[in-house]
């Protein structure tokens, strides 16, 4: 064989194994955030408010601290920084349409989180995750 032919073929083999490495280490971290254990938006639901009332609701404060601190244990060497942002929101049905706005209430029912992640040159993991208090204080997830 020619030397072209094994520089070529050689090429080819280190572009396959380095598009299948990359591409194994965005799903990962995907992997990562979307099977994000129930549990941490289940100890953050506060059962009993202030005025004696059983209505289950989100903290925001716990949600916030408990996905971080899931998520700098969990990608602490799968990427150097990520963005992650917390939307709570309200569903209200009108005409048999379901419209979404912000909640700025204390008693949040429904949480949309954002995550981004650069993790190689300019590819990206940018993924949203939907959770939502359900009247029993069950957490259903959504994405």
């Amino acid at each position: 064989m020619s030397f072209a032919v094994i520089s070529f073929v050689n090429v080819i083999f280190i572009t396959i194994m380095t598009t299948f490495l990359i591409s194994t280490k965005g799903m990962h971290i995907k992997r990562i955030f979307v099977e994000m254990p129930i549990i941490l938006l289940d100890s953050a639901v506060v059962s009993i408010g202030d005025d004696e009332d059983i209505e289950p609701y989100l903290s925001l404060d716990l949600v916030k601290h408990n996905v971080n601190t899931y998520l700098v244990k969990n990608l602490q060497n799968e990427c150097s920084k990520y963005y992650i942002s917390f939307y709570p929101y309200k569903v209200v049905t009108e005409d048999n349409k379901a419209n979404y706005y912000l909640d700025l209430s204390e008693k949040i029912k429904n949480i949309q989180i954002h995550f981004f992640c650069n993790y190689f040159d300019n590819f990206n993991v940018d993924f949203y995750e939907h959770f939502s208090l359900e009247n029993k204080g069950v957490i259903k997830d959504e994405y």
